[in-house]
């Protein structure tokens, strides 16, 4: 399941919940989402790891409690280690 939202850059939401492992067909429509001038934002990434662009920003989202959330961040490279301490700020 791909979304595609216009706006100052493309935002692509990819939904692999349904998927045990990305492969062939839902393998190249995501690989037409990583590029430099747009946003991949994908629910359930561990399935489809292998095929993340090598940069990249890892965020994984757990239950604290009832109303609260963690949030983990690790970065695969220099440009997304900027993202990531932007948002720790916040």
């Amino acid at each position: 399941l791909i979304h595609e939202y216009e706006g100052r850059c493309t935002v692509f939401h990819l939904d692999w919940y349904r998927l045990t492992e990305v492969q062939d067909a839902d393998e190249r429509l995501a690989a037409e989402c990583f590029n430099e001038r747009s946003v991949a934002i994908i629910e359930w990434a561990d399935r489809g790891r292998a095929i993340l662009p090598r940069e990249h920003l890892w965020i994984q989202m757990g239950h604290a409690g009832a109303t609260t959330r963690d949030l983990s961040m690790e970065s695969r490279s220099p440009r997304y280690e900027k993202v990531m301490h932007a948002v720790a700020r916040l």
